[in-house]
């Protein structure tokens, strides 16, 4: 016996090695985390933005973070055996750990929890010098529990989410003979004045190009909000966003139905697709109703964010630039989408079928594949700088953003045109309803304001809209007067299914085609847009001081911010918005009109 044992401690070969004290680290601060994000969840019903993986994808993401820990110390302990000390890896991990869990939304600052972190560390690290021969065995009994927990959730959570769809689709009414699929395409961040289907000047997208002509065109289609949250939930229940719950920090709730709700009780197996994993993930609200949706995939960069540290990590510009990589490592792009939809239909054709796709390719930062990245002049530069004042962009660095982000849409129509061809030679386009729009457009300093989210510019609310049916729908045709999405989701369930009880709000944009199909053109409607407030924003950017509301009328629309100043532009005279028409005495009839739509809209400091 040594007279370490003599004396009562343990040899340096009882402790347990550097990898299984990773593990056990890795595990016990998941589950940690798993606490602190249910309280927050739950107690204070924070939007987290979390994945349901969430139960099983923390603690592995842990383990990922202090294996890489661990590494570093075995690497070190072959330099200097001080590092291969239990004292050091206890206090080692235990500072990991604890900034692990004061990085969640606690409020702490992180430069204090870091401090923190490292005085508890160091505390640790001395407390297992008295407590050793206590200490390891405790490690050793608890690891096989952690990881039986592990399996666990692990197990669970793939067997909840495969039973829910199974019932789902069992308890399915028999769908109406002839019943049409749905194909919902939503291109995130695709705004029409970058689309040369709409005459820019570019050639950005043929292949929408072709699919216009197969159907209907909207050239004056507005959505509801500048950002992805309130625009989706306007297009699933056909509400304004303004009286939606879907806000910065908070889901859609369940106050109204969704298309997809309506078509499961129609019979129809329904999926959806999100790239936009942020936003239009499960926890947004957008997914109530469908049997089958996916957002973030199984893989390791989205396990690696299920922690605040891996988040961090993921998102971090120094880790992307040394890797040469531009955007959120483990973004989902058009290819992954397109597969995930073609072979969840090649599953589902034994009835109608539903299915909603969020491609999110031409999002910020813009990072076209080759040869794409080279298109429309020089190499267009991916890096997105963060945001920043607007009098820090200059000319050149505005152009190079623009050429991106239209490489960037080229691109994504390149895979929009495979998507259909692959469709078409499955022959899983016949009897097919094909709606494709954009949730929100993008800014490119045209009223010294980038990217979206952030004034109510018609750059960030012009988008573009198509209708596809043959057979059923006419060839060709394009609808210049204004529409909102908010009516997408009346139009979509009027098609397809005629005889049901509508539940959206609204009329069919099919009155359009058939102007007295029910009595009026409704070429008068007025459209509303808004946004609420968003903290943490440039002074110079609108909605940095208040709520935004807008009224769409005939040609003319009217932008009135927090503090009350009003903007008026003739959409067909004026689309740059440019000459505010507030003074013109030939517009004051329709402005005192639309500052009533505006005064009735209720409009929160959300």
């Amino acid at each position: 016996m040594s007279a370490g044992d003599a004396r009562g401690g343990t040899t340096q070969a009882t402790h347990p090695g550097v990898f299984t004290l990773a593990v056990w680290f890795g595990l016990l601060t998941g589950y940690t985390t798993l606490a602190v994000l249910a309280q927050a969840k739950l107690v204070r019903h924070r939007f987290l933005h979390a994945s349901p993986d969430l139960p099983w994808a923390t603690p592995l993401s842990s383990v990922f973070l202090f294996l890489g820990l661990g590494t570093l110390l075995w690497l070190g302990g072959r330099v200097s055996s001080r590092l291969t000390t239990g004292a050091v890896r206890i206090g080692s991990f235990t500072a990991l750990a604890v900034l692990s869990i004061l990085y969640q939304p606690v409020g702490l600052h992180r430069g204090a929890a870091a401090l923190l972190a490292v005085g508890i560390g160091w505390r640790a690290a001395t407390l297992f010098k008295r407590h050793e021969v206590r200490l390891v065995p405790v490690i050793r009994r608890t690891l096989p529990v952690f990881l039986l927990i592990f399996l666990l959730l692990g197990g669970g959570t793939f067997a909840r989410r495969m039973r829910a769809e199974q019932q789902a689709l069992a308890g399915l009414v028999a769908a109406p003979s002839g019943a049409p699929n749905v194909l919902f395409l939503v291109l995130d961040t695709v705004r029409a004045a970058s689309l040369s289907l709409y005459g820019y000047s570019k050639p950005t997208s043929p292949e929408l190009t072709r699919l216009a002509a197969t159907g209907v065109r909207f050239d004056e289609a507005f959505s509801t909000a500048p950002w992805t949250l309130p625009s989706h939930a306007s297009l699933m229940t056909g509400q304004w966003a303004h009286i939606l719950s879907a806000d910065w920090t908070r889901p859609l709730d369940t106050t109204y139905s969704t298309l997809a709700e309506f078509f499961a009780s129609e019979g129809y197996a329904t999926a959806g697709f999100a790239a936009n994993t942020w936003y239009c993930g499960v926890e947004s609200g957008l997914a109530r109703g469908f049997s089958h949706y996916e957002e973030e995939p199984v893989a390791f960069w989205p396990i690696l964010r299920s922690t605040a540290i891996g988040k961090a990590l993921s998102n971090a510009q120094w880790l992307r630039r040394a890797v040469g990589s531009y955007h959120k490592f483990g973004r989902k792009n058009a290819p992954e989408m397109n597969a995930a939809l073609l072979g969840w239909l090649e599953r589902h054709h034994d009835r109608p079928t539903f299915t909603f796709v969020n491609y999110f390719d031409a999002h910020g930062p813009y990072d076209p594949p080759a040869p794409y990245d080279s298109l429309f002049g020089a190499r267009t530069p991916r890096n997105n700088p963060d945001l920043k004042p607007s009098s820090t962009w200059d000319p050149g660095e505005i152009a190079a953003q623009q050429r991106a982000y239209d490489a960037s849409i080229a691109y994504l129509d390149h895979m929009l045109g495979r998507l259909l061809a692959d469709l078409r030679a499955r022959g899983m386009l016949e009897n097919t309803i094909i709606v494709l729009t954009a949730d929100h457009g993008e800014e490119f300093h045209e009223h010294g304001v980038m990217e979206h989210g952030n004034s109510l510019y018609r750059s960030a609310v012009h988008v573009p809209l198509l209708l596809v049916w043959p057979g059923h729908l006419p060839s060709g045709p394009v609808v210049e007067a204004p529409v909102s999405l908010r009516e997408v989701a009346h139009t979509i369930a009027a098609l397809a299914a005629p005889v049901a009880a509508n539940p959206f709000p609204g009329r069919s944009l099919t009155r359009f085609l058939d102007p007295h199909a029910d009595g009026t053109t409704g070429a008068n409607d007025t459209l509303l847009i808004a946004v609420s407030y968003a903290s943490g924003l440039p002074a110079s950017y609108p909605v940095s001081v208040g709520p935004l509301r807008s009224a769409v009328h005939d040609d003319l629309r009217l932008i009135v911010n927090a503090a009350g100043r009003e903007e008026l532009y003739d959409q067909r005279t004026d689309p740059g918005e440019r000459h505010n028409l507030t003074g013109d005495p030939a517009a004051a009839p329709l402005l005192v009109e639309l500052r009533a739509q505006l005064a009735g809209m209720p409009i929160h400091d959300r």
